[in-house]
């Protein structure tokens, strides 16, 4: 996902599997335009990560997330997915 996202896009993507390996993650780069997250973690990890994500001035795809847990530039991918999916969301982001 990162690798296309970076190769069709030229954002600096990453995917994170959980929240706290996302939070601590984010915390250490540098640059980031677009995290993946999984969805399938508690909400309130959810809700920190993705205001940690948007105040860098990225954007967040979350994956197998709910529409109700939008509170910015979120996208968002259900299982299964095409990498055509993942680019009509980055699209809307760029």
């Amino acid at each position: 996902m990162s690798d296309l996202v970076s190769e069709e896009y030229g954002m600096i993507a990453h995917a994170f599997r959980d929240a706290t390996t996302a939070l601590a993650g984010i915390a250490g780069i540098v640059s980031v335009d677009l995290a993946f997250v999984s969805a399938d973690f508690e909400a309130h990890d959810m809700a920190d990560l993705v205001q940690d994500v948007l105040g860098r001035g990225a954007n967040v795809i979350l994956i197998n997330g709910l529409a109700a847990e939008n509170q910015g530039p979120v996208g968002f991918l259900q299982r299964p997915y095409s990498s055509d999916d993942i680019g009509r969301i980055v699209s809307a982001f760029v």
